[in-house]
């Protein structure tokens, strides 16, 4: 066999190679998230904050700002804050 005929091997080998950590980071990084980023850190503050998002053309909220004004909501009546702030 020439080195002409192991070169496409030798990077076929290294797509395989980069291919498998890519697709072993992706998955570590997703089951990172579901596992840690569903848990409730909420704390007392003085403040809620609920940052602005999107909002449709005809004035109602997206559903990412209705899931984070429920949540304030939720918070605030849950005695962690005395004010909220939009």
């Amino acid at each position: 066999m020439s080195s002409g005929d192991r070169r496409p091997h030798r990077l076929l080998s290294l797509l395989r190679k980069a291919l498998s950590v890519f697709l072993f980071l992706f998955v570590g990084t997703g089951l990172s998230i579901d596992r840690f980023g569903q848990q409730e850190r909420a704390s007392r503050a003085p403040v809620i904050v609920v940052l602005g998002c999107g909002v449709r053309p005809d004035g109602q909220p997206s559903d990412s700002l209705r899931g984070r004004t429920m949540k304030a909501v939720r918070l605030y009546r849950w005695g962690m804050a005395k004010k909220i702030l939009f």
